[in-house]
C-alpha cells in the first residue's frame, strides 16, 4: 500500500492510503484488486452510503458546515463528477442569493461561480473558510458596488461590519455568531452607519449626500442654498454657516430650520434707526426698496418713486447719492427751493425763480419742447447732423438778442460765456457779438476788413463758402468754360495763406497750369501766349 493524493474542490491534495499496484507482479495483482474490491463492498454493506463518504472524503468539514458530514449531502454543495457548485452554495445561502439576482455586491460581479476557490473547506473545524484574493487588507472594496473613498479608507474593516448596522431582513435572522463573522447585510445610506453622527436628529432626511461628501462631515460641500426657501445672493455667500446658523438656547445642536429671514432686520440692525420705515403717503420703505444683497452701499433705489415725496429725481437729480442730499440720517428735506441744496452763482440777480432759465436735466441751459422748435430749423440742423434734441437744448437762446443757429447749436455754453475777473456777474451780459471777429479768429488777416464774413460764409460751417460762380463772374477774372466747374481750392490752394489765397492768385495761365510744350513758343517778340492756340472750354484742339 502506499499514498495517492486526492483532490477537493479547492485544488489541493491530500494523502489518502489505497493499494499501490502499478509494480506489483503479476501473480498478485489480481489477487489485491480482489481484496480491495471486497474490502469496499463490505464496507458499503456494513456501514452504507456513510462508511463510503468517510472513505473517499479528504478532510473533516467546517464548523460551519459539520451538519452536512455523513450520508447523501456530498451533492448538496458538489455535483455528481465532483467540483463545488454555485448554484448549490446559493440554494443554502439565502442573503447572498437575493443580493446575486439584485446584481448588487461583490459576488455578483463574479465572473464565474466557482465558490470553492475563495472559500475551500474539507481542512478540519476550526477552519477559516475566507481566502481573500489577496490578503483582506488589500481587498478592493470598489468590487462590491460602493468605493471606499476619502474617510471611509480609515477604519478596519469590523469598524463597519457589525451586527448593529446590519439592515437585511435575512442576515438578522442569523444567530449571533454567524451575525459576527458576515459582511452581508450592512446599508449603503449615510444614516445607517452615522445614526449617531447626524446633528440634525433626522429633522432633513437621511440623504446625508446631498449636502456632505466622505472627506468630513463638518463641511457641506454639496450643498446649494439655491434649494432652500433663502437663496444665497451677492453678499450673503460670503459668512460661514455658523454666523447665521448659531447655536440655539432652544436647541444644543446648529438650527438649520425656523429661522427667521422674511425682514432685513430679523438678523441686520437698521443703519437708518427706523425713519424709512415711516409710512409716507401710505407707503413703508422697505430695505429691498434701496438696497441689494449685493452691496448695502450700493443703492438701487427706483428714484421713480421718488414722485411720492413730491420731488421726481430726473435729470440731473438722479446722479447724486442719497446722502448728499439726506445725509447718513435719511432725514426728509422740507422745502424744494433750489437755493437749498446749490449755491446760486448768480448772487441771486436773477431771483429765486431758477427754473425760468434753468432745468433739473441740465443746470446749463434751459430745454425748450422739440415741438415748439420750427421744423425748417430742425431740418437744417439735421442736414449738419445735429439731434433734435441738441436744437431743443438751446431753444431758450432763441428768446435772446443772439439766437443760436447751425453749428453755434453745438457749442458748450462756457465757451462764450466765459468767467470773468470779476466773477459771475459778467459773465452773462454785455457781451458783444454784432461781428463774427467778436468771438472768432478772421483767417484772412484783414484782407477782406471792408467786407463782413455773412458775405461768404454761414452758420452751418466755415467751409461752406455762399460764393459761387455768378458771384465770381463779377471778380477780376471770370470763370470761362472748364474753369467753371473747377472747384475753388484747386485755385485757391492751402498751401498758400490764408491771408493771400483768396485776394492775390494769378490770373495768367502759367499761375495754375504747367507749360506742356516746354518753353518752345517762348522766343522773344515771336512769342505766344496760351490764349493764342487754346481756350479756357478745353486744351485740346
Amino acid at each position: 500500500m502506499s499514498n495517492l493524493e486526492c483532490t477537493d474542490v479547492s485544488r489541493k491534495t491530500i494523502p489518502v492510503t489505497l493499494f499501490h499496484v502499478s509494480q506489483q507482479p503479476k501473480n498478485l495483482l489480481w489477487l489485491k484488486i480482489s481484496l480491495a474490491v471486497s474490502f469496499f463492498l463490505m464496507l458499503t454493506w456494513v456501514g452504507g452510503g456513510n462508511a463510503v463518504a468517510q472513505v473517499i472524503s479528504p478532510g473533516q468539514l467546517s464548523r460551519a458546515h459539520q451538519a452536512l458530514e455523513g450520508g447523501d449531502n456530498c451533492t448538496q454543495c458538489h455535483e455528481p463528477r465532483g467540483p463545488v457548485s454555485g448554484r448549490r452554495c446559493l440554494s443554502c445561502h439565502k442573503a447572498l442569493k437575493k443580493q446575486v439576482d439584485q446584481r448588487k455586491g461583490y459576488h455578483a460581479n463574479l465572473a464565474n461561480s466557482r465558490c470553492g476557490k475563495c472559500h475551500p473547506d474539507h481542512r478540519g473545524r476550526n477552519f477559516q473558510m475566507v481566502r481573500w484574493p489577496g490578503g483582506q487588507d488589500a481587498f478592493n472594496h470598489a468590487r462590491t458596488g460602493y468605493p471606499l473613498r476619502q474617510a471611509h479608507k480609515k477604519p478596519t474593516c469590523i469598524v463597519c461590519h457589525q451586527p448593529k448596522f446590519q439592515q437585511d431582513t435575512t442576515v438578522k435572522k442569523f444567530d449571533t455568531a454567524r451575525r459576527n463573522r458576515t459582511f452581508l447585510g450592512l446599508s449603503t445610506n449615510c444614516i445607517n452607519c452615522h445614526v449617531d453622527d447626524d446633528e440634525h436628529k433626522g429633522r432633513l432626511g437621511k440623504k446625508c449626500a446631498r449636502c456632505h461628501d466622505e472627506a468630513s462631515f463638518k463641511k457641506a460641500p454639496r450643498f446649494s442654498h439655491d434649494d432652500s426657501d433663502f437663496p444665497l445672493r451677492g453678499a450673503h455667500k460670503k459668512p460661514s454657516c455658523d454666523d447665521c446658523h448659531r447655536e440655539s438656547s432652544r436647541t444644543p445642536e446648529r438650527l438649520f430650520k425656523g429661522i427667521d429671514f422674511a425682514q432685513c432686520t430679523s438678523c441686520h440692525q437698521d443703519p437708518h434707526r427706523g425713519v424709512m420705515s415711516k409710512a409716507v403717503r401710505g407707503q413703508i420703505a422697505t430695505c429691498e426698496a434701496c438696497h441689494t444683497e449685493t452691496d448695502w452701499k450700493q443703492l438701487t433705489y427706483d428714484r421713480r418713486n421718488h414722485a411720492v415725496l413730491r420731488m421726481p429725481l430726473v435729470g440731473g437729480h438722479a446722479k447724486p447719492k442719497c446722502t448728499q442730499c439726506h445725509q447718513k440720517k435719511a432725514t426728509l428735506i422740507p422745502s424744494r427751493v433750489c437755493s437749498n441744496c446749490h449755491q446760486d452763482p448768480h448772487m441771486r440777480r436773477f431771483g429765486n425763480q431758477c427754473e425760468t432759465c434753468h432745468s433739473v436735466r441740465s443746470w446749463h441751459a434751459k430745454p425748450t419742447a422739440i415741438g415748439a422748435v420750427p421744423q425748417l430749423e430742425l431740418a437744417a440742423a439735421e442736414r449738419l447732423g445735429i439731434p433734435a434734441r441738441a436744437v431743443a437744448k438751446v431753444g431758450f437762446h432763441n428768446k435772446t438778442r443772439f439766437p443760436l443757429h447751425g453749428l453755434h447749436i453745438k457749442v458748450t455754453c462756457k465757451n462764450c460765456h466765459k468767467p470773468t475777473r470779476r466773477g459771475y456777474k459778467r459773465r452773462f451780459r454785455g457781451l458783444k457779438f454784432n461781428r463774427c471777429s467778436d468771438c472768432h479768429h478772421d483767417p484772412h488777416a484783414g484782407s477782406f476788413a471792408k467786407q463782413i464774413c455773412e458775405n461768404c460764409h454761414q452758420e452751418s460751417g466755415w467751409s461752406l463758402t455762399t460764393y459761387d460762380v455768378e458771384r465770381h463772374q463779377q471778380s477780376k477774372y471770370p470763370l470761362e468754360g472748364s474753369h467753371r466747374s473747377v472747384a475753388c481750392a484747386r485755385c485757391h490752394a492751402k498751401t498758400r495763406s490764408p491771408a493771400t489765397r483768396f485776394k492775390y492768385t494769378s490770373t495768367e495761365c502759367k499761375g495754375c497750369h504747367q507749360d506742356v510744350h516746354r518753353g518752345q513758343f517762348i522766343r522773344g517778340d515771336d512769342s505766344k501766349t496760351c490764349k493764342d492756340c487754346h481756350t479756357p472750354r478745353s486744351f485740346t484742339p
